[in-house]
């Protein structure tokens, strides 16, 4: 069973935040510029670190000033699925 969040901030300057070793693909989603990464967050002993193999798929974009995040919290979707996904909103 799987899980997907959508999220939409009318503020574009806010960002999405993943970590600094995250495996960033650029792709194309609506007609825009997006980005597609797999992982999470993991707390340590210490702080929260990027895991590139933890579940998660999180598929970000930008349009008409809306900054959209669509990700799958437990499971994981492919990237070809969130496509869809996110070319079907309207």
């Amino acid at each position: 069973r799987t899980t997907i969040v959508l999220s939409q901030q009318n503020n574009a300057s806010a960002a999405i935040y993943v970590g600094a070793t995250a495996q960033v693909e650029a792709v194309l989603v609506d007609g825009v510029a997006g980005e597609f990464v797999r992982g999470g967050w993991a707390q340590t002993e210490s702080e929260l670190i990027w895991n590139n193999s933890l579940n998660g798929s999180h598929l970000f974009w930008e349009k008409d000033g809306v900054r959209y995040s669509l990700t799958a919290v437990s499971g994981e979707l492919s990237l070809k699925t969130l496509l869809m996904i996110a070319n079907s909103l309207p």
